[in-house]
């Protein structure tokens, strides 16, 4: 398992390549299960993770990434940057998906889907993220969870772009019922 990583001083960004397996980026960045990456027209997924700015691009080198910091603060501890990346996109972990024999049609869909992983989300974010997306589409989803981390969470200047970092609890408690 290779994972290698750098510093690059003058612009405080971390660059690496990690080997991966039977993993697809798109379908699990994309997939609608988080709301905090997009594809940008470079290619590069670019979004914010525990308060970590962070691109992403796979191709056949592996999973090349960027970010703002070396280490990231977890509900299961602090990591290195590349530890994270393993353990936020399960990229160490194969899921099965059990679908009856009988269903053609899920066994198609879960064949397409092949490579996707359920990533671990911080957990106030995800329920925040399910709460506001019930009978909302995804891009109004996105807009009301970075509305949030815009408002009450604080900033992190990456690559020339500024993200929010969502905000803990008690941040979140102060926007009154008249936000949303």
């Amino acid at each position: 398992m290779k994972n290698h990583m750098k510093k690059q001083d003058k612009a405080k960004m971390y660059r690496g390549v990690l080997d991966v397996a039977d993993f697809e980026l798109g379908h699990t960045l994309g997939s609608g299960q988080c709301f905090r990456w997009g594809r940008d027209v470079d290619g590069w997924w670019k979004g914010i993770a525990y308060g970590v700015a962070i691109h992403l691009k796979q191709d056949e080198s592996g999973l090349q990434f960027c970010a703002s910091s070396e280490s990231v603060s977890t509900y299961a501890g602090e990591m290195d940057l590349s530890e994270f990346l393993r353990w936020y996109l399960r990229l160490d972990e194969y899921p099965r998906f059990r679908v009856s024999r009988d269903d053609k049609y899920l066994r198609q869909a879960r064949d397409l889907m092949k490579g996707l992983r359920f990533v671990r989300q911080d957990p106030f974010e995800c329920i925040i993220s399910y709460v506001l997306s019930v009978q909302a589409h995804m891009t109004l989803t996105k807009r009301r969870i970075n509305l949030i981390a815009r408002t009450v969470g604080h900033p992190v200047d990456f690559d020339g772009k500024r993200y929010w970092a969502f905000p803990i609890p008690d941040r979140v408690a102060t926007l009154d019922g008249q936000f949303f």
